[in-house]
C-alpha cells in the first residue's frame, strides 16, 4: 500500500513538473489505484469463494445420495470330485474354461431429520462470512480511495507551496536587484 502511495506521489509530482506529460486528475488517480491494488483483487476472490460456500448443501441441510455398483467376471478350470460313504473318491469331473459373472448395485439415501439446528447455524455462519468479506471489500476500497485522495490533495498542496516559494524567490531577487541598483 505504501508503495502504491509513493508511486502515485511520484506520478503526481512528475506530471506537475513535466509540461509534456499528461496531468493526473483525481479520477485517473483513483482508477489507477483501484486497478493496481492487489488487496482488492484478493478480497474480491475471497468474496466469490465465500458466496460459493454459503449454500444449504455446504451447511449439511440437504440429503445425500450414495450409489455404488460393481461387476465380477471369472474364467477358470474347475475339477469336481465326489466321495463315497467311506470317504473314498469315487468319481471326478473336470471342466475347462468355466466362466462366471456377477453384478451388484446399491443405492443409499441419507437425510438427517434433526441435528439440534446445527445445520441452520452452519448456514448462518457461512452467510455471515460472506457478508464479512463483502464488508472487507468495501472497507479496502474506501481505504484506498481515502488514501489516494489524501495523497492527491497533499501533492496539490505541495505544488502550491512550490509555486508560492518560487514567487517569493522571484520577489526577493527583484528586491535585491532594486537595492543593488539604488546603491
Amino acid at each position: 500500500m505504501k508503495r502504491l502511495i509513493l508511486t502515485l506521489a511520484f506520478v503526481g509530482l512528475s506530471a506537475a513538473n513535466g509540461s509534456a506529460q499528461e496531468l493526473l486528475t483525481p479520477d485517473k488517480a483513483v482508477t489507477l489505484a483501484l486497478s493496481r491494488n492487489h488487496d482488492i483483487a484478493i478480497v474480491e476472490l475471497d468474496g466469490k469463494a465465500a458466496s460459493n460456500r454459503a449454500t444449504p448443501g455446504n451447511a449439511g441441510l440437504l440429503s445425500s445420495i450414495q450409489i455404488s455398483s460393481g461387476a465380477t467376471y471369472s474364467n477358470m478350470d474347475v475339477t469336481f470330485a465326489s466321495f463315497g460313504e467311506n470317504g473314498v473318491r469315487s468319481q471326478a469331473v473336470s471342466e475347462d474354461g468355466v466362466t462366471g459373472t456377477s453384478y451388484q448395485g446399491s443405492i443409499g439415501v441419507n437425510y438427517v431429520l434433526f441435528d439440534g439446528f446445527s445445520g441452520r447455524y452452519r448456514l448462518e455462519a457461512l452467510k455471515l462470512r460472506e457478508r464479512l468479506t463483502e464488508t472487507r471489500f468495501r472497507a479496502i476500497i474506501e481505504q484506498t480511495l481515502a488514501s489516494v485522495m489524501l495523497l492527491y490533495l497533499d501533492v496539490a498542496r505541495l505544488q502550491q507551496q512550490l509555486q508560492i516559494s518560487r514567487e517569493a524567490i522571484s520577489l526577493s531577487i527583484e528586491r535585491l536587484n532594486r537595492i543593488e541598483e539604488g546603491y
